[in-house]
C-alpha cells in the first residue's frame, strides 16, 4: 500500500518536473503540437465560398484530423455503459495463464492442455451465465472507484468550466491511485 503511493508519488514529481523543464526550456510548444497532431486534431482556418458581389466572410474555425481519432481513446461512453476502460483483464489472464503453464518458454503439449484448461474454464463460465448463475467479483476498493468516477462523468454537463471537471476528475483519480 505504501509503496504504491510512493511510486505514485515520484511518478508525479517527475511528471512535474518533466514539464517544468519545458517550460524553461521553451519545448512546451512542441509537447502541445505533438498532442495537437496525435490526439485532438489541429485548428485550423478555411475560407468560406462567397458569392460575387457579397462581402467577404471570416474563415471557418475545423479541427484537421488527428492520427488517432478521440473516438479511439476517449472513453467517455465507455464509462458511462460501464463497460471496461483498460486491458487489465487481459493483463490478469495473460498473468494467471503464465503462473498456470509455470515457465516462460513451454513445450507445445504442455500449452495445448493449458489451453484444453482454459477452454474448459470458458465453457463453464459461459454455461453459468446463459443459466443465470454467474457473479463476477470485483474488489470493493474498484467497485466504489469505478462508482465515483461514473457519477463524475454523468455529472459532466453540469460544470460551468471544464477545468473545473478535469480538476475533480483528477483529484479523485490521485487519491484512488494513492490507497
Amino acid at each position: 500500500m505504501l509503496r504504491r503511493k510512493y511510486y505514485w508519488n515520484l511518478f508525479l514529481y517527475f511528471t512535474l518536473q518533466f514539464f517544468k523543464s519545458a517550460l524553461e526550456w521553451g519545448e512546451f510548444e512542441a509537447i502541445k503540437d505533438y498532442f495537437e497532431d496525435t490526439y485532438i486534431g489541429r485548428i485550423k482556418a478555411v475560407p468560406q465560398k462567397v458569392r460575387p458581389g457579397m462581402p467577404k466572410l471570416t474563415p471557418k474555425l475545423v479541427r484537421s484530423k488527428p492520427l488517432f481519432e478521440p473516438t479511439l481513446w476517449n472513453h467517455y461512453r465507455r464509462t458511462l455503459l460501464g463497460q471496461a476502460r483498460t486491458n487489465n483483464s487481459v493483463e490478469g489472464w495473460h498473468g494467471a495463464m503464465a503462473r498456470a503453464l509455470g515457465q516462460d518458454h513451454p513445450n507445445m503439449w504442455k500449452l495445448i492442455k493449458q489451453f484444453q484448461v482454459e477452454a474448459l474454464k470458458t465453457l463453464t463460465t459461459a454455461e453459468q451465465i446463459s443459466v443465470g448463475n454467474f457473479k463476477k467479483n470485483f474488489h470493493q476498493t474498484y467497485v466504489i472507484n469505478n462508482k465515483a468516477i461514473k457519477t463524475l462523468v454523468t455529472q459532466f454537463n453540469t460544470f460551468d468550466d471544464n477545468l473545473e471537471y478535469l480538476q475533480k476528475l483528477s483529484r479523485h483519480i490521485a487519491t484512488f491511485a494513492s490507497i
